[in-house]
Formats: C-alpha cells, sequence, structure tokens
C-alpha cells in the first residue's frame, strides 16, 4: 500500500459571512483513513489477490481521493466497492490495470538488485502499476538486470536526485584504554 504523508488540513482563513475566492472548494469534512482502510480491505476480499492492484490516497486535491487498481474486475464488484467509499465519505477512483499486485512483486521476489551503488531503491508502485527502479545516476548494468528479469511493460526507471546511504546500525566496539 502506498500512502503520502497526509497533508494539513487546510481551511479558508475568512471573515465571519466574508465570500472568498475559495471558499467554494474547502470543506470541513474530516477524512479519515481508517475509513479508507475498510474500502481497500474490502476491494481486496471482493476481487482476491489476483485482481487487486494497490490502493492509495492522493492528497495533491483540494480535498483527498481514495485510489484503487484492479485487474478486470466484475460490474458488480465495483459497484459494491464504489458505494463502500461513498458510504465512509471518500471519493474514489478506480484504475483498471494489468498487474495484480501480488503478480508485480512476483517479478522481483528474491533479486537482489544488480552490482553497483546506482540503485536507489526498486519495488511496485500502484499509482504506476509498474516495478518502479530509482536510480541516482544512468546505469546501463543495472538497467539491463532489471530488464533482464522484468517485463518491459511493467518497469519504469526514475533517475533521482540523491544516493542510497548505506547505515552501520552495529553497536560501535567498546574503546580500549591504555
Amino acid at each position: 500500500m502506498c500512502w503520502p504523508a497526509r497533508a494539513p488540513a487546510r481551511r479558508a482563513a475568512l471573515a465571519p459571512g466574508a465570500p472568498g475566492p475559495y471558499a467554494a472548494s474547502v470543506s470541513d469534512h474530516s477524512y479519515d483513513d481508517d475509513a479508507a482502510m475498510t474500502v481497500v480491505r474490502l476491494a481486496e476480499e471482493l476481487v482476491g489477490e489476483d485482481a487487486y492492484g494497490g490502493a492509495w490516497i492522493d492528497r495533491t486535491l483540494a480535498q483527498p481521493v481514495l485510489g484503487v487498481a484492479l485487474v478486470a474486475p466484475q460490474t458488480d464488484h465495483v459497484t459494491s466497492i464504489q458505494e463502500a467509499a461513498r458510504r465512509t465519505g471518500w471519493s474514489i477512483t478506480i484504475d483498471l490495470v494489468k498487474y495484480s499486485r501480488a503478480k508485480l512483486i512476483s517479478f522481483y521476489d528474491g533479486l537482489d538488485g544488480p552490482s553497483g551503488n546506482s540503485v536507489v531503491s526498486f519495488g511496485w508502485d500502484p499509482r504506476l502499476n509498474k516495478i518502479l527502479v530509482e536510480l541516482s545516476a544512468a546505469d546501463d548494468a543495472a538497467i539491463s538486470y532489471f530488464r533482464e528479469h522484468i517485463p518491459e511493460d511493467a518497469l519504469l526507471f526514475r533517475l533521482v536526485p540523491w544516493r542510497a546511504v548505506a547505515l552501520d546500525l552495529a553497536e560501535p566496539e567498546p574503546t580500549r584504554e591504555k
């Protein structure tokens, strides 16, 4: 599940009774992540592992929207999921996708990744319905490695401006006094 950071609540700062340019788009509705999870669990149970592609909350809009990805869902399943979202107060978008979450994970499960240090991370992204490989630099060997193991239509490479950092979290050795 992909859960973006929660955005602070947006409320118009207006004098009582004063109209404002954003008043129509601002809502006092409280969006409960637990209620969203109820809808997500229902979707996953209805369609099963082979047809569930993942879920997320899009907080980039004026009001958050719950998103669910499904592989070839039955009409009655879509209707049930939409109705559950409506009952909880969530708007919902349903993306029809090619790969289930389980299938995407199976593409890279057990892979250690290529040698070298350009791979920042790799994993499934439900919004994209792909395996997202983040690289700190263009790396032909790393790209070839993933292309050998994962279908091209399930793969996205993204160059990012940061690098992976390995942390040594082991206890430091005690110093000896002389």
